[in-house]
């Protein structure tokens, strides 16, 4: 995407769109859509479209790059077009792109230790290895180095 992700605005578009197709664009679970929804979208809305070609490339970027999108592709056997309609079979080239797309942005990275529950409890086990009591970590404190302001040093007259 040439200009940064809106989330906000993203998810008030997506509001939109679930407003005007809410057989294709489902927020609770999502489907997977047919391939160049986007040219649909905007046939359909004709000379008027309810929003901007970015805002709406933002939307659906937003919505295909969701977790629940991706994982949809696990159980989903087909892509639905904006009636809600079965268009085309799901290859399995798209559910092992989808697969390597979740990993890449939901998935563990490998070689990291996972990140420890919130909760501040210090006799659970799972947390032992992460917590450090405050006492035995090593603050290193930097000093700035001092200016000398030779401006100041100079006699007033």
């Amino acid at each position: 995407m040439a200009k940064k992700l809106n989330i906000q605005q993203a998810t008030q578009s997506l509001v939109l769109l679930a407003q005007q197709f809410p057989e294709c664009f489902t927020l609770a679970t999502p489907q997977p859509l047919k391939i160049n929804i986007k040219q649909d979208i905007l046939e359909t809305w004709g000379e008027k479209p309810y929003l901007s070609k970015t805002k709406l490339q933002q939307a659906l970027y937003y919505y295909t790059h969701s977790a629940a999108y991706l994982n949809a592709f696990k159980v989903e056997p087909v892509r639905v077009d904006l009636q809600g309609n079965p268009v085309d079979d799901i290859l399995n080239a798209d559910r092992d792109h989808a697969a390597k797309e979740y990993m890449k942005r939901y998935g563990k990275p490998k070689g990291k230790a996972s990140k420890a529950p919130l909760s501040g409890d210090k006799d659970n086990p799972a947390l032992q290895s992460s917590f450090t009591p405050r006492s035995e970590t090593q603050v290193k404190i930097i000093k700035k180095p001092s200016r000398r302001i030779s401006s100041l040093k100079k006699p007033l007259i």
